[in-house]
């Protein structure tokens, strides 16, 4: 992935060409959006672990980390 505002930007993008709401990613599955009232896969290859760890280490502060790791989830916004 390298750079993952990047990636996140990649993804938002297609996500605003597909006229989704939100982004979900987990590791180990394509990126999927919610558009339609479904939430679909998107054309993008799978989200690698490693993938995941640089967009927590690069986006989210130390509480998001925190309650990712309790929750082992976490909703948080990031702007285009």
């Amino acid at each position: 992935m390298g750079d993952a505002r990047a990636y996140l930007s990649r993804c938002l993008e297609k996500v605003i060409e597909m006229k989704g709401l939100d982004l979900f990613l987990k590791a180990g599955s394509v990126p999927r959006t919610r558009a339609g009232g479904a939430v679909i896969p998107m054309p993008l290859g799978p989200v690698t672990e490693e993938d995941t760890k640089r967009i927590v280490e690069t986006l989210l502060i130390d509480f998001q980390k925190n309650l990712l790791e309790t929750n082992r989830s976490i909703d948080f916004a990031f702007s285009l």
